[in-house]
């Protein structure tokens, strides 16, 4: 009877709670400094100011267009610098790349559905054709010969 699996099995409901009743702080203070260093690593795995990039790389790394990026920054959780109407903005990739998995992941898709803003261009501009007045003479070149 020195198997531990078959001692636990033998004991009753009340013995079992006991036994943890007697253990647990013993667990605690054997597995506090465990967890003290996996959560000081969680708190290191979080994103760095210099993990961030800007609208122009996020666009690149993605084949999106820069003006797409900035239309969709609030989406893709971008992180404002600053509190005015033109205020940088930088994006965590792995961040990104979570939301735009969630959204294509059968989650109705606000970034696929939204209405592209209409593109403001510049007016075609149109060559004017120049009236021929055939009845106006030419005048003489200088120093061609007749």
């Amino acid at each position: 009877m020195n198997d531990p699996a078959t001692l636990i099995a033998s004991l009753g409901e009340k013995q079992l709670e006991q036994l943890a009743e007697l253990l647990a702080p013993r667990l605690a203070d054997a597995l506090a400094p465990e967890l003290a260093r996996l959560i000081a690593d969680l708190q290191d795995a979080q994103p760095q100011p210099d993990d961030r990039i800007n609208a122009a790389e996020l666009a690149r790394r993605f084949g999106v267009s820069e003006d797409w990026v900035y239309r969709h920054a609030d989406e893709l959780g971008a992180l404002r610098l600053g509190d005015g109407p033109k205020a940088r903005l930088r994006f965590h990739v792995p961040t990104v790349v979570e939301r735009l998995t969630s959204r294509s992941n059968g989650k109705a898709s606000q970034l696929a559905e939204s209405p592209a803003a209409p593109r403001k261009s510049a007016p075609a501009r149109r060559r004017r054709r120049r009236p021929v007045a055939p009845e106006v003479p030419l005048l003489p070149i200088r120093g061609a010969r007749e």
